[in-house]
């Protein structure tokens, strides 16, 4: 009976460390259908797939708005968070499950990081009556 009860007390835990990673997965941001980045944290969003789609809107609006075939992309601090910028268009901030995701590397560091890869990818996602 004792080895039974361990046995349950094993899978469970195990769903919980499951449920837990699940909670916190990293989710890719998508642009030109490649990989920019991964967000690990909801941010100001109840999850993690609602901040992937604010971000996805702000690239889809930069798109629209912005030079994305020579784009200007900043890093600067929003709202006390290092953040990223195509010309005055905000896209996304980086949180600390994001920072975790990246391995420790800083805030800054990985707003940089996520600022060359959309500034490589930008141009790619062009649309055609400007190409």
């Amino acid at each position: 009976m004792k080895f039974k009860a361990a046995g349950i007390v094993v899978v469970f835990a195990a769903a919980a460390v499951a449920s837990s990673i699940a909670a916190h997965a990293a989710e890719p941001v998508i642009l030109a259908g490649q990989i920019a980045f991964r967000l690990a944290d909801p941010g100001p969003f109840p999850t993690v797939s609602d901040r992937v789609r604010a971000v996805d809107a702000r690239i889809c609006d930069a798109i629209s708005y912005e030079n994305v075939g020579e784009p200007h992309m900043k890093v600067a601090l929003h709202n006390g968070r290092w953040s990223v910028y195509i010309g005055n268009t905000y896209l996304v901030s980086v949180y600390p499950l994001d920072v975790k995701h990246y391995s420790g590397l800083s805030p800054k560091r990985i707003a940089a990081l996520w600022a060359s890869r959309l500034k490589r990818l930008f141009p790619l996602s062009e649309p055609l009556t400007k190409m």
